[in-house]
């Protein structure tokens, strides 16, 4: 079975006219939700510099994964770790 983006799906929907066999209410009512769904940026967008290899490729979805998780990774687990008072401001430069 293919992989579908939802928001692809989503957008694709939305240019439905769903008056067609709907109630108005109930159209009105799908075209909102669809709307503040579409509003709500998740993930990274496709654009991302993340995305892309040190050659300008595009990474395959396991390859993005990894990298995601080594950057995570790479995030200090000591919470003072992010504090940049220890270092005269520093630390964040």
């Amino acid at each position: 079975m293919a992989q579908v983006n939802s928001h692809r799906l989503l957008e694709f929907i939305g240019t439905l006219d769903l008056r067609v066999g709907l109630p108005d209410n109930v159209a009105n009512y799908i075209e909102k939700k669809i709307g503040r769904v579409l509003s709500i940026e998740t993930g990274l967008p496709d654009n991302d510099p993340l995305r892309f290899d040190t050659n300008g490729e595009r990474l395959t979805q396991y390859h993005l994964d990894k990298k995601l998780d080594g950057v995570i990774k790479s995030w200090p687990i000591n919470k003072g770790a992010w504090s940049a008072r220890k270092k005269d401001n520093k630390s964040r430069l």
